[in-house]
């Protein structure tokens, strides 16, 4: 019984990812709520075009628009959680695959 306790304690670390990687190396999706763009994609580095993120904060063609509130692994994908800067408004992504 302790040895299944422990695997399955290992298996769900596994899937453990910072809330930096899964912005910047996933596909991700829009759901609901506030919205950003269909499929946007990060970049970790600042650019005046497209999306950046960086401590938290979504930048659109460098102007700070969103934070990120939280990400969640649910059955076999995360979820991201943001509010915008401007109204407070929040909003949901999922990912769907890793970036090419």
């Amino acid at each position: 019984m302790k040895k299944i306790l422990a695997i399955l304690i290992v298996a769900s670390f596994y899937n453990c990812k910072g809330k930096d990687e899964i912005v910047v190396s996933h596909k991700l999706k829009y759901g609901e709520g506030y919205h950003i763009g269909d499929f946007p994609r990060f970049k970790d580095t600042l650019s005046k075009e497209g999306y950046y993120y960086t401590n938290d904060t979504i930048y659109k063609e460098g102007t700070p628009v969103a934070l990120v509130e939280k990400t969640e692994y649910y059955v076999d994908h995360y979820l991201l959680y943001i509010t915008s800067l401007s109204k407070g408004e929040k909003g949901l992504y999922m990912e769907f695959g890793p970036n090419d």
